[in-house]
């Protein structure tokens, strides 16, 4: 799988992106798989060292990976949710609220959000994100453009060595 809204994203902002992907589509093994894909990322996050990191959600786990060695390493970390996960595909109650403790945590304590439209934009400051943005699918080039200092000064405010990645 690939999200062209990364891509698009890594070419605006000049990032590197990673794409960690293990038993696609293969329902069976999702949770080996999240184990698989945070180790991984894990393991490239601590030999990359970047600092300020542009993760997808879902699935959740991947930016509470990046938050883990955003906390540690005191990197910069934005979140681009395509969904609250625990919104749209989580259906099993008890999960459902496992998943939602982790959004909020991750939406809580990441320096930048941003998701798609404003119903999820609208979301994640309900479950307390202070710093949402709204980036349309696709990618408008020209518009982003116009709105790339603001989204470099939220995300690389004290930061001496900018270097972004987009995992």
């Amino acid at each position: 799988p690939s999200s062209r809204r990364m891509e698009e994203l890594s070419q605006i902002f000049k990032g590197t992106i990673w794409k960690i992907h293990v038993f696609f589509r293969v329902k069976p093994l999702a949770l080996l798989r999240y184990i698989v894909q945070a180790l991984k990322t894990f393991i490239l996050l601590l030999k990359e060292g970047p600092d300020i990191v542009a993760v997808q959600n879902p699935p959740i786990f991947a930016p509470l990976i990046v938050l883990i060695y955003a906390k540690f390493f005191k990197k910069r970390v934005w979140i681009d949710h395509h969904c609250i996960w625990s919104e749209k595909t989580i259906h099993h109650p008890i999960l459902r609220q496992i998943i939602r403790l982790i959004e909020k945590a991750c939406i809580k304590n990441a320096d930048l959000n941003t998701s798609p439209h404003g119903l999820w934009t609208k979301e994640i400051r309900r479950l307390g994100g202070m710093r949402v943005l709204t980036i349309i699918d696709f990618v408008n080039k020209e518009w982003i453009k116009g709105i790339k200092h603001s989204i470099d000064s939220i995300i690389k405010k004290k930061i001496t060595k900018e270097r972004l990645l987009v995992a």
